[in-house]
């Protein structure tokens, strides 16, 4: 993971690794200047989550079917 991404940069919507207090990494959305953890019915407030990567980016890699 690269280092530790400033709160209040401009971010782009999508999923980031981040850290909630003293809890483990974890994956969350960032939405329209929110953040959004997997379970949980109401956003959490942006300084209480630390981003701690880049948005994540899913690149699928395509084969073939048998």
């Amino acid at each position: 993971m690269s280092d530790r991404i400033a709160r209040t940069e401009a971010r782009e919507e999508g999923f980031y690794w981040v850290v909630l207090g003293q809890n483990p990494p974890e994956i969350a959305y960032w939405e329209r200047g929110e953040w959004w953890l997997a379970g949980d019915a109401t956003p959490w407030h942006p300084d209480a989550v630390t981003a701690v990567s880049d948005r994540l980016v899913f690149r699928p890699r395509l084969a073939p079917v048998a």
